[in-house]
């Protein structure tokens, strides 16, 4: 018969391998709940994605309004007749002879000075070559918007309520045009199009209107 110090021992052994186990199936437990977690957020929010983006208007949009030679914001207004073939009015500003679209290389003949481009930069979007179109943390609450952000809220959410919603789409489609057309895209988009005060859009109409002489 074994003493009473091998049985103790025994015992503790027993004791520490049915722990062990417990302490397995604990593990085990929670490492299923976690995995059916994220596998239920997962599917939740890849379905309020795909709900959301049903009524994502294209990024294409943007290029038909902002772009040259066509871009439907780069005319002047005109009114026409009932019939749509004559024009009746045509409106715009006359602090400008015409509009010149810049580029922001500076190889070009027209093209936004490197300092306007730093002192928008500073001012509207200091993050702006890191971020992937728009500023995490704007879900919500009124935040500063990037370039990006600017434009899509300006040109394809106008009419969107504001909201969790509108900022969900507006950063979906802030990420969508910073990957498809590129930082140089948002930056010429913006600096040829923003409204700087007196019915001036874009810095050319600006620079004329304010200081006389071309950006």
């Amino acid at each position: 018969m074994p003493d009473i110090s091998t049985i103790i021992l025994a015992r503790q052994k027993q004791r520490n391998a049915d722990r062990r186990r417990q302490l397995l199936w604990l593990g085990f437990g929670c490492a299923l709940v976690f995995s059916i977690g994220l596998l239920i957020g997962g599917l939740s929010l890849s379905g309020v994605y795909l709900l959301l983006s049903q009524e994502i208007p294209p990024a294409a949009i943007l290029p038909d309004l902002l772009s040259p030679p066509a871009g439907i914001l780069l005319e002047p207004t005109r009114i026409y007749d009932r019939s749509g073939n004559h024009i009746l009015l045509t409106l715009s500003n006359p602090g400008i002879d015409h509009r010149e679209y810049l580029s922001i290389d500076s190889l070009e003949g027209n093209f936004i000075p490197s300092s306007l481009v730093t002192a928008t930069l500073t001012v509207a979007d200091p993050n702006f070559w890191n971020h992937p179109g728009f500023n995490f943390g704007n879900f919500g609450y009124i935040s500063d918007s990037t370039l990006a952000q600017t434009l899509v809220s300006e040109y394809l959410l106008w009419d969107t309520p504001s909201g969790l919603k509108r900022d969900f789409l507006e950063s979906i489609l802030a990420a969508q045009i910073t990957a498809q057309y590129g930082r140089e895209g948002i930056l010429t988009w913006y600096l040829n199009n923003a409204n700087y005060g007196r019915y001036d859009f874009g810095a050319e109409s600006a620079a004329q209107v304010y200081f006389g002489k071309p950006a």
